[in-house]
């Protein structure tokens, strides 16, 4: 590990101050890319739309962007990571559990 770099249990945490008017949504998922500056990350929601045929169609509704720096995406990316194997870790488990 390089001399600047630090383990989970180095970093300072810093407190959190959250806005009153914190804002929730619900997506279905995600698409992006990235340029020399930063990423981008557009979320949507698959939502059915009748079409001209009468026939269901779905299509993404894409609401909301979020551009990140290069190091925040790589602590999201560290922080998923984490999360999703201790979901699956739990979901596993859980699974044993119902079988038994």
């Amino acid at each position: 590990m390089a001399s600047n770099e630090k383990n989970d249990e180095e970093i300072e945490e810093v407190p959190l101050i959250v806005n009153h008017e914190l804002k929730q949504i619900y997506v279905t998922g995600a698409i992006g890319g990235h340029t020399a500056h930063d990423f981008r990350l557009l979320f949507f929601n698959e939502i059915t739309k009748e079409k001209n045929d009468n026939s269901i169609g779905l299509v993404r509704s894409i609401d909301y962007e979020v551009i990140m720096s290069h190091r925040a995406v790589r602590e999201l990316y560290s922080w998923l990571e984490k999360h999703i194997k201790k979901y699956d870790e739990q979901m596993k488990e859980l699974k044993n559990e119902e079988g038994e």
